[in-house]
């Protein structure tokens, strides 16, 4: 059993794809539940965890989301919405995959996890996709849910991730 099913009671299920469902997709739909519309789809035979960690820009016009391709580690693509642009975020040749995206406050920055043979690490990259980005070290943890760009927050200015302050809640 997870940490997480043991943290819920009652009506909390963990879904599980299995080899014949459908592959995964990220769908967009507006607040009141209307035009679901699909945006991306996993190939056919895709990992089950393939098009996790979906992140939007602050404006909703950019999202950010984890793939599995079928062979080689995780990656993070950059999707335009308006122009179906899909890029690939840069990752070093000794890096073991990138997770976890989120934007800045002020969608300038998109900031992630890199694994490396040394260990797990922040990234904060320029939101164009233009370069791997600045690694700095992950002082906070990893938190209960995993590892997870959700467990900090950014410096009061909104500039950066500050990975000195955990928002995990205990």
């Amino acid at each position: 059993r997870s940490r997480a099913s043991s943290r819920y009671s009652g009506s909390f299920r963990r879904e599980q794809l299995t080899d014949t469902d459908e592959p995964p997709a990220i769908m967009t739909i507006a607040p009141d539940g209307s035009n679901p519309t699909v945006i991306v789809v996993a190939a056919p035979g895709a990992d089950k965890n393939d098009l996790n960690d979906v992140s939007a820009s602050p404006d909703g016009s950019v999202i950010l989301y984890r793939a599995v391709p079928k062979t080689g580690p995780y990656s993070i693509h950059l999707l335009t919405l308006a122009t179906g642009r899909d890029v690939v975020l840069p990752e070093p040749s000794d890096s073991d995959g990138q997770t976890s995206p989120g934007f800045s406050p002020d969608g300038t920055k998109v900031v992630y996890l890199r694994f490396y043979p040394a260990g797990l690490y922040l990234v904060v990259a320029p939101a164009d996709g233009s370069s791997t980005g600045t690694v700095l070290p992950l002082k906070g943890g990893i938190g209960d849910d995993g590892p997870t760009i959700n467990n900090y927050s950014f410096t009061p200015d909104g500039s950066a991730p500050d990975p000195s302050v955990s928002t995990k809640t205990a």
